[in-house]
């Protein structure tokens, strides 16, 4: 783990052996509205609870993410009737009748408990691709709106969605818009802040309150893309002092002369 967070700091990769599971014989995609974020939690917890073993993806889109997503698709909508937020579920496994009895079973019991408010339940490979698309198009989408500020971070369930919602508060409409997605099972959300062109008002109206916002409620900064180079200053609202040192530390152990990835995370 020491290595692979290095971002090749710590040495170079000379060969990679791969153990690859078996690819599954049933695959199954959902997508359902949700009227609160929280409504989106309790189906997140459901579906653990439902499909157990076979539940393999759980997305969250908010709803302004959905719309600018179908503009740009150029797609007809899917689901019946537009909504706050949306999540997209895919089940993996061995037995397809036995999958789609489990996701029909989750899916009446999501219903009953006013969890969800609307879905469908792809019937086809097409129809699967199309309800990914949606979701997977989002970066490409945001781009041809303006400039975009992406930050990748991981917060806990409570605070997931605040952080989108202190945002908007902080940030006038008028200057840009704010968009959000994610991995709920990863606890990871991108949050995206788009405005027609690069604005230093913008930045600052963002940071450092995003990272500061993460290290409060004991999130990350960085949530799976890594540090990178215009994080490091950020890095000590999560890691103490005393672990930054002993990074430093094993850096120059390994790297004495600092050719591995030099000046990365450690400029000086």
């Amino acid at each position: 783990q020491l290595f692979i967070g290095a971002e090749g700091s710590l040495g170079v990769v000379t060969g990679v052996s791969i153990q690859c599971p078996a690819k599954p014989e049933s695959v199954q995609v959902a997508m359902f509205n949700c009227e609160t974020f929280e409504r989106v939690l309790d189906t997140f917890r459901l579906s653990r609870q439902s499909l157990g073993e076979i539940l393999s993806a759980f997305e969250f889109v908010d709803g302004p993410s959905y719309d600018l997503s179908l503009k740009h698709k150029q797609i007809p909508n899917p689901m019946e009737q537009s909504s706050p937020f949306y999540v997209l579920i895919e089940t993996s496994g061995s037995n397809e009748s036995h999958d789609r009895e489990k996701l029909f079973d989750f899916l009446e019991k999501a219903t009953e408990r006013e969890c969800v408010s609307n879905g469908i339940i792809a019937s086809d490979n097409t129809q699967m691709s199309d309800l990914w698309n949606l979701r997977e198009s989002l970066s490409e989408a945001l781009t041809k709106e303006g400039y975009v500020y992406k930050y990748d971070l991981s917060l806990p369930y409570e605070k997931f969605y605040t952080i989108v919602e202190e945002l908007k508060e902080r940030l006038p409409a008028s200057l840009a818009s704010v968009y959000s997605y994610g991995h709920v099972g990863d606890a990871n959300i991108h949050l995206n802040i788009v405005s027609p062109q690069y604005s230093e008002e913008v930045r600052n109206i963002i940071e450092p309150w995003v990272y500061e916002f993460c290290a409060t409620y004991g999130g990350s900064v960085s949530a799976e893309h890594g540090i990178g180079q215009m994080k490091t200053k950020y890095l000590p609202l999560n890691k103490s002092e005393a672990h930054v040192k002993y990074l430093k530390e094993i850096k120059r152990i390994f790297d004495p002369h600092s050719i591995l990835n030099p000046r990365k995370m450690f400029p000086e």
